[in-house]
């Protein structure tokens, strides 16, 4: 058996053209597991084919709306004629990019006359000369010559996994161009980021504002976010970042974190995942906008100014500063796991003292109602837990006045 796949184009009139796609062939008496349904090399056929024939009609249809001068009505003399590359999601495309010179009704300079005469009264008397012979009308269509679809899975892609295995993937399932590269994945990934870059806004010491009467006065907002935040050292790959060549020059603090929204208003009330949640990266000593990007992330997670939000985070100086003043009823949490750790440490190290002081003043009588310097650390872990910080504080201060001693 055959299947033949056949492409309709229906214009605005009404008029129909067809154009076979594709043609596949099964046999009636070997069907097997393997045959049934398209294969995928079949699936990458089909998806290139049914796009070229749509590029080709879309932009077709595009340059014989354009070909007409828009002042005089007259279609624009064709100079040269040479097709051009279009990489898209379903392979690279070959496309009509005709060279036109202008229309001499508009290469005239403004219908400049002398005063004694009148100038027509037509749309070309206020348009400007041009300052080209002749132009390729295609550059308006595509100003690039990769889709946005292709764009977008190479950057979202990309950010996942290396570029490499990006652009396995890609030919793994789609019909990309065969010569579409780890480079290029790169590059486009790189461009997209820079554009993205030149979108955010200035930084500012404080992102949100607003009175208590006016943010009282706000519609009800979504559940809260939750943000952690933690920073880490990496050494460079290559390179010093100080201008006097010593080894600190190599290392740069990467701060990472994501954000999360338990619940919007709209969601059901049994929804099992989180409304939205997203990951951010960035280093702050070569970041010039570090808090707008932090906002702008949470401004896409419709963050308002009566929102609860929540940051998480080490207690570093550097992590610390980059939410402050970025919400008018932000709330900083210090993570439980990393003092948690710290006073783990402080416990080992209690054990060895405690060993020394057995061996080398064990003739000297101690009171045996005291508690030993592991059980004390261990009482301030547990006023941490319970939020008394006062009574934390306290103790370690009394453990440093008697260590001292």
């Amino acid at each position: 058996m055959q299947f033949r796949i056949e492409l309709v184009v229906i214009a605005d009139d009404g008029t129909e053209q067809r154009q076979e796609s594709v043609t596949l062939t099964r046999s009636e008496n070997e069907v097997r597991l393997e045959t049934v349904g398209l294969t995928l090399a079949e699936s990458k056929q089909v998806l290139h084919q049914l796009q070229q024939a749509v590029v080709e009609r879309q932009v077709e249809a595009y340059l014989d709306q354009q070909r007409p001068c828009p002042h005089c009505g007259k279609k624009r003399r064709l100079k040269q004629s040479d097709p051009a590359l279009f990489r898209t999601l379903f392979g690279l495309i070959r496309v009509s990019n005709p060279r036109w010179r202008q229309c001499s009704c508009h290469c005239r300079p403004c219908h400049t006359s002398r005063p004694s005469q009148q100038p027509q009264t037509t749309n070309s008397d206020t348009a400007e000369p041009h300052t080209t012979t002749t132009f390729r009308p295609l550059a308006a269509l595509l100003p690039e010559r990769t889709s946005p679809e292709l764009l977008y899975l190479e950057t979202k892609w990309a950010s996942l996994a290396s570029y490499g295995l990006t652009t396995e993937l890609l030919h793994e399932v789609l019909p990309i161009d065969r010569k579409h590269s780890a480079i290029t994945v790169r590059n486009h990934t790189l461009r997209a980021a820079r554009r993205k870059e030149k979108m955010l806004g200035d930084e500012q010491a404080i992102c949100m504002e607003g009175s208590p009467a006016e943010l009282s006065r706000l519609p009800i907002p979504d559940g809260p976010l939750s943000v952690g935040l933690d920073g880490g050292i990496v050494r460079a790959r290559r390179g010093t970042n100080s201008t006097n060549g010593d080894r600190s020059g190599n290392l740069f603090e990467v701060i990472a974190g994501k954000s999360i929204l338990s619940f919007r208003r709209d969601d059901p009330e049994d929804a099992a995942v989180p409304a939205s949640d997203k990951c951010f990266a960035l280093v702050q000593s070569f970041d010039k906008k570090p808090k707008r990007r932090l906002f702008e992330l949470l401004q896409a997670q419709g963050m308002k100014a009566n929102q609860q939000v929540t940051f998480f985070s080490d207690g570093g100086d550097t992590v610390r500063r980059l939410p402050a003043f970025l919400h008018p009823g932000a709330e900083h949490i210090l993570d439980w796991f990393h003092p948690a750790m710290k006073i783990n440490v402080l416990q080992q190290c209690a054990r060895g003292l405690e060993k020394q002081w057995s061996a080398h003043v064990a003739h000297m009588a101690r009171d045996p109602e005291e508690e030993s310097l592991e059980r004390r650390l261990e009482s301030v872990k547990h006023y941490l837990w319970h939020g008394n910080t006062s009574k934390a504080l306290e103790q370690l201060r009394w453990l440093a006045a008697d260590l001292d001693c």
